[in-house]
């Protein structure tokens, strides 16, 4: 291999870096070993200043002017490093324990009281001990608690660190793999309750009609609501989520809601832009 087709190969290299670096013509003759040093040294730098200017959008300013600053590359890393795991959030030393509410407290955060949570845990056949997918480990208890909080306040999860002294990632797995619990044991009966409400059609029709119901046969009524998304991405995507009478990107649920308050069935969701009636119609057709 010539010195000059190695000299056009060494540029080459280089340039395909976003900079080309011109090396002095050394014909029938190889890079000495003092060229390829300063051009691995220069091009590694260039690299690791890219790579930091791509990302200084997306980090603090403190660690922006570690990236710029002329201290040795070594030291800008542990630098970096050091200045990352200062900006973490501080998980509080927090063990959750529901013995440490009383009733008044327990109905205020999660809608229940100490005793009827255990009703419900067992009911809903959430294990004492559950084990997320990411290996996240809590009692069935906290798992439920979890999730009942999070039905009552929207809380960031964040704000519920302090509650239960976990991060926001183990307060996101143990919510989900709980709703996936629940939802696969109980997807039937969420999606209509044929048992409950089977034995409690007369009742139900008579107390309507107790009321002022002029009409025998009701049982329920049919209520829907819209639940604000976040923009998806695409225009397609936004235009069918987009909900024109309240202006935002939303999706639809559609219930029946009988007297006694229960939500008997839930049908959903659909897109925002749908009107009322055809959901109306799918749920009709789902049932036949």
């Amino acid at each position: 291999m010539s010195g000059s087709k190695v000299t056009r190969t060494y540029e080459t290299h280089c340039s395909t870096h976003g900079r080309l670096f011109h090396t002095v013509p050394t014909p029938n003759k190889f890079p000495t070993k003092s060229q390829s040093h300063v051009f691995c040294k220069v091009w590694f730098t260039d690299y690791a200043k890219h790579v930091a200017s791509v990302h200084s959008t997306m980090q603090s300013p403190r660690l922006r002017l570690l990236r710029h600053s002329t201290a040795s590359l070594c030291l800008r890393l542990l630098l970096i490093r050091r200045q990352a795991a200062l900006e973490r959030l501080t998980i509080p030393d927090v063990t959750f324990s529901l013995d440490k509410y009383s009733d008044a407290d327990s109905k205020e955060k999660f809608w229940f009281v100490k005793e009827d949570l255990k009703r419900l845990r067992r009911c809903l056949n959430i294990p004492v001990r559950m084990v997320t997918a990411e290996r996240t480990a809590c009692t069935g208890i906290e798992a439920l608690c979890i999730v009942l909080r999070q039905f009552a306040v929207p809380d960031r999860w964040y704000d519920l660190m302090a509650m239960f002294g976990r991060s926001c990632s183990c307060l996101c797995n143990i919510y989900l793999q709980t709703l996936d619990l629940i939802y696969n044991k109980f997807r039937d009966t969420i999606y209509l309750d044929f048992n409950r409400i089977r034995t409690k059609l007369a009742s139900i029709s008579k107390a309507i009609v107790d009321k002022g119901g002029e009409v025998h046969n009701v049982w329920a009524f049919i209520d829907g609501t819209v639940r604000e998304c976040c923009r998806p991405a695409g225009d397609e995507r936004q235009r069918s989520v987009f909900n024109g009478h309240k202006r935002r990107q939303a999706i639809k649920f559609q219930t029946l809601v009988t007297p006694d308050g229960i939500i008997s069935h839930a049908f959903g969701p659909i897109e925002g832009r749908r009107h009322d009636q055809l959901s109306i119609s799918k749920k009709n057709a789902s049932w036949r």
